[in-house]
This record gives structure tokens, C-alpha cells and sequence, in this order.
């Protein structure tokens, strides 16, 4: 088997970093170039693919004439494209012009508004989590094309590091954080996509109890964490917790970003919306307990009561109206729906506080730690996802082994 796999390969940025002491951003350079959050997911489907034995070619689903090439000169068998919803033009409709099978592995973590109907002439839809199939059937994609593939995790790099790692160490110190306190950490996106309002109206009961804590969250580089900081930074204030938690926003390398997941004890992040949850996974790999909440597809890889805790959801977000445009592939507009649909939840705070208390006891964060870098191992690993993709093909198209 051939695959072709199309995803966004670089996502370019402005680079602004937060200082930490001076509060505001500053600028370092022009530009940054980096693998976007659906870069790494087709980038570890690559990795997978080649270790078991597959035929891969990759490109970047927004070059036409590269795709093109890659169509002819590779030959692939499937073409398949790694996006989101309204990235179907790019990965379903162009390769199929040129006589090609498209294979769409979709995010879908709020409403599908357009594409169904090339959805529905397909054999194979492929979406990453089962709240992401739910999505996809509910927003008028046949159920009996929508399978789920989980994203795969590069296990041998996300891994437990001896507690003597210099990196790891180092950053604890950045952050002053010492020996018997808890590291909470947090990986954004935008802080308030991950759930931290909902983190600090956590830790406002939590630290009723156990005052013995740092929080540290990293956001991203983009312009809505920029818009989002404020409020947060207001409200860390309005806490008081402002020697406790630390929001941060630079570029970090992968040995930084394994080291981070392995200086913090407890990996925290209530997401509001996730078709995945590709940061909880990797925690999990680096064998570290995970709290989330029971809602989207957090609830999904994370084994609650054994790898961590999903708290309870306080409430859902719902929304009857969207505002549309050419990113959609229609005209700008609003679509008004009769019945809303779920777009967020809220993890309940109070909930959240009771699990992270359990978690004090560092014998129970050790246990759920290895059960949930065993969890990951069986279920996230890229080459598990690897082969998951290949089989929902072959069994779609009745191919033999």
C-alpha cells in the first residue's frame, strides 16, 4: 500500500515572547516557523507508517502544484488528508479530480458547517476521537462511513527521564519551584481553550487546604493568547496568586517540552474543546497523572481512576448561530440552526479540587503515573495509530494483507 499524506506542514507566525518580569510581549523576530498542532499528528502518522512497513509520501495540502507532482510521480494508492473540516477542498476534492482515492483523517471539535455532501460520497471518513465522530454523524455525515483513529504519540520521545535531568531540574529552579511543592502544568493553545479559568477557580479552594503548589501554563504564540492574557493575568491577580502561578509564551525545543511534562507532578488541563487532547496524551507518556474534565474527547484518553481523573462537567456551551465566510467555503453569513449544538463544556471546579487533593499522595500519583504511560503504550502510541488507519482502509475497501 501507497499512502500519499497531506497535511499543513509549517505554520509561520510572528514571534512574540512574554516577559515574565515586565509583563507584556516583546518582539524577538520576524518570523517563526514551526510544525502547526495537525502538522505533528500527520508528521507522527508518517513516523508510524514507515516503521510498520508502509510506502509514504508527504505534502502540504495548500500547494497545488506539488500535490500534483506528487500524484504523478508517486502513484499513491490513498491520498490521505490530515485537517480539519473545512480543509476538504484541499484534501478531498483536489486529489479526486486527478483520479485519486481520498481518505480525510478530520478534526471536528464544534460544529461541521459545510463539505458534508463530499463527506457522504466517500467510502471512508476517519476523525480522531469518538466526541469527534459524534460531531460528524450529528452535523449530517453518514454514520456508517465515520470510524475513529486515535492520534499517535511519539512514545519514544515523550518518556519519564531520570529525576537527576538537568532540563527538567532547571526548569523547576526557573520557576521556583521547590522540592515539596506540587508543579501543576498546563500546555496551551490559549490558556482559556485548556480550561485554566477553570483551573484557577480550582485552585481558589484547593489552596484553602494544601498551600504547597506552582502553576505554571504555557501559551501560544498567536493572537489569541495575546487578546486572552489580560483577563488572565487580572484574574491571577485578583487571587492573589501571583507568586504562584506563571503564565509563559516562547518557543520551546522538544528536549524542553519532554522536560517540562517530567519537572511537573500533576498535568492539568479542563480543555473546553478538544477532538483529541494531543498534551494530556503526551503527560501520560512521560508517566505523569493527568486531571481533565468528562467532556469532548478529554474523557477519552484519560482512563479515569486509573491514569488520572476526569472531573464532572459544571455546564455545555451550546450555540445556534455561526458566522461563515470563505474559510468555510461560503459566502459570509450567519447560520442560524433550530437546534443548537454543543460547542464547549465547563469543568466543575469544586469536582476538580477534590481529585487534585486525592492527588497529593505521591504514592497514588507514581501508580497512576506508570499506568498511564502503559495506557498510552497499548492505546496512543504512533504505531498503534499507524495501524489502526491502514486497517479501517483495508476493511473499507476490501483489500487483503
Amino acid at each position: 500500500m501507497r499512502l500519499l499524506l497531506l497535511y499543513k506542514q509549517i505554520f509561520s507566525s510572528e514571534i512574540k515572547l512574554f516577559d515574565l518580569k515586565k509583563k507584556n510581549f516583546y518582539k524577538e523576530s520576524e518570523k517563526e516557523q514551526r510544525p502547526s498542532s495537525l502538522g505533528v499528528q500527520g508528521d507522527n502518522l508518517a513516523l508510524g507508517l514507515r516503521k510498520i512497513g508502509v510506502e509514504v509520501a508527504t505534502g502540504d495540502l495548500r500547494d497545488k502544484e506539488a500535490k500534483e507532482n506528487l500524484y504523478r510521480a508517486f502513484s499513491p494508492d490513498f491520498v490521505v488528508g490530515v485537517g480539519y473540516w473545512g480543509d476538504v477542498p484541499d484534501f478531498v476534492d483536489h486529489p479526486q479530480k486527478f483520479g485519486k482515492t481520498a481518505v480525510p483523517w478530520i478534526v471536528a471539535d464544534g460544529a461541521v458547517l459545510n463539505y458534508q455532501e463530499n463527506l457522504n460520497r466517500l467510502k471512508l471518513v476517519l476523525t480522531t476521537s469518538k466526541f469527534a465522530q459524534g460531531v460528524l454523524t450529528r452535523d449530517g455525515v453518514s454514520s456508517s462511513l465515520v470510524k475513529v483513529v486515535y492520534e499517535g504519540v511519539d512514545t519514544e520521545t515523550f518518556k519519564s527521564l531520570p529525576s537527576s535531568d538537568s532540563v527538567a531540574k532547571g526548569l523547576r529552579t526557573r520557576f521556583a519551584v521547590s522540592e515539596n511543592e506540587l508543579m501543576l502544568y498546563t500546555l496551551g493553545g490559549d490558556a482559556a481553550s485548556k480550561g485554566v479559568p477553570e483551573v484557577l477557580a480550582t485552585l481558589s479552594i484547593f489552596d484553602q487546604k494544601f498551600k504547597d503548589w506552582k502553576y505554571i501554563v504555557k501559551v501560544s504564540l498567536n493572537e489569541s493568547s495575546r487578546r486572552r492574557l489580560k483577563k488572565d493575568l487580572a484574574a491571577i491577580k485578583n487571587l492573589g496568586f501571583e507568586k504562584k502561578v506563571f503564565l509563559f509564551s516562547e518557543l520551546l525545543t522538544e528536549e524542553e517540552m519532554v522536560a517540562l511534562f517530567n519537572a511537573c507532578d500533576i498535568y492539568i488541563a479542563p480543555s473546553r474543546n478538544e477532538s483529541f487532547g494531543r498534551p494530556l496524551v503526551e503527560a501520560a507518556s512521560c508517566s505523569k497523572p493527568v486531571l481533565t474534565v468528562d467532556g469532548t474527547a478529554t474523557s477519552e484518553v484519560v482512563n479515569h481512576g486509573v491514569t488520572g481523573f476526569a472531573a464532572k462537567v459544571e455546564k455545555g456551551i451550546y450555540k445556534k448561530e455561526f458566522k461563515v465566510g470563505e474559510k468555510e467555503g461560503l459566502e459570509e453569513k450567519v447560520i442560524v440552526y433550530d437546534k443548537p449544538k454543543l460547542v464547549e463544556v465547563r469543568a466543575d471546579p469544586v469536582d476538580l479540587a477534590h481529585y487534585l487533593h486525592e492527588l497529593t499522595d505521591g504514592k497514588l500519583r507514581k501508580k497512576m503515573g506508570e499506568a498511564a504511560r502503559k495506557f498510552v503504550l497499548e492505546k496512543f502510541d504512533y504505531r498503534v495509530s499507524a495501524q489502526s488507519l491502514v486497517k479501517a482502509i483495508k476493511e473499507a475497501y476490501s483489500l487483503k494483507d
